[in-house]
């Protein structure tokens, strides 16, 4: 890295991160270059920094879906649960068919102690895909926590075959 790239990363206030291309400094109007910079700052567990870029990408593009979800996912790795809400809000607004972000809804309700809320988040999710292992999970999870223990198990169980069926098998890595 050159001492002029150097200065640019100080100005903004970020620091470059060894998987990055350098492309957000030669362009810093490129929205892509900052979403992928946020993913990378994610992978690094460098939350903040995920966050912070982002926020870049979003002030480029404001109705990013997947800049709106992934600043989702980090305000909620975060504690930030009201923020990570707003985020999916804005990203269902704009893309209501993707169940991830409605199971991560859940999750940030669910942080907030919101229950019946996430709950229902949760079954929106399995509503656009059923086979969503996570929202089954956390379902079960949701429910024992409620007090409602048998339907707890019966969602737990579904996403304990649903996770060792045939089909789930071959999709592994």
């Amino acid at each position: 890295m050159n001492t002029d790239q150097h200065d640019a990363a100080g100005d903004v206030g970020f620091k470059q991160s060894p998987l990055e291309s350098g492309a957000v400094f030669l362009d810093p109007s490129h929205c892509e270059a900052w979403f992928i910079r946020g993913n990378c700052m994610y992978q690094e567990e460098d939350v903040s920094g995920a966050i912070a870029s982002y926020e870049m990408t979003l002030s480029i593009v404001p109705n990013y879906p997947k800049a709106l979800y992934n600043r989702g996912v980090c305000l909620s790795d975060s504690g930030r649960y009201e923020e990570a809400l707003a985020s999916y809000d804005t990203c269902i607004r704009i893309n209501p068919g993707v169940a991830g972000v409605h199971a991560n809804r859940g999750v940030a309700l669910a942080g907030l102690g919101r229950y019946p809320d996430a709950l229902q988040a949760f079954e929106s999710a399995l509503g656009r895909d059923p086979r969503d292992l996570t929202a089954l999970n956390n379902i079960g999870i949701l429910l024992s926590k409620m007090g409602r223990d048998t339907e707890a198990m019966e969602y737990l169980d579904r996403a304990r075959r649903r996770m060792y069926s045939k089909s789930m098998q071959q999709k592994v890595w």
